[in-house]
């Protein structure tokens, strides 16, 4: 299966990599090309969020934190690549 980046009118996608566990319906990636424009405090909030949750269970507040952060960083993308 393969993710388009979630960016409109952005051509890449990705596939399956062998260190991760497969993609499914419903998976959003942002491009590196899009992803460099995401503001610095957002990747490292996201960054602090994935390192927390893999040490321990994940409570639903650290689900709902870590859903928010994500749409907060895909709308940085797309406003950026829109030039907004």
């Amino acid at each position: 299966m393969r993710v388009r980046c979630c960016v409109p009118f952005c051509e890449r996608t990705r596939g399956d990599r062998k260190t991760e566990p497969p993609l499914g319906p419903g998976t959003e990636w942002i491009c590196g090309e899009h992803w460099q424009r995401v503001p610095r405090r957002l990747k490292l909030i996201r960054s602090r969020l994935k390192r927390r949750s893999a040490g321990a269970g994940w409570t639903d507040t650290d689900k709902l934190i870590s859903a928010r952060v994500w749409l907060r960083c895909k709308r940085a993308a797309i406003e950026a690549a829109a030039g907004l």
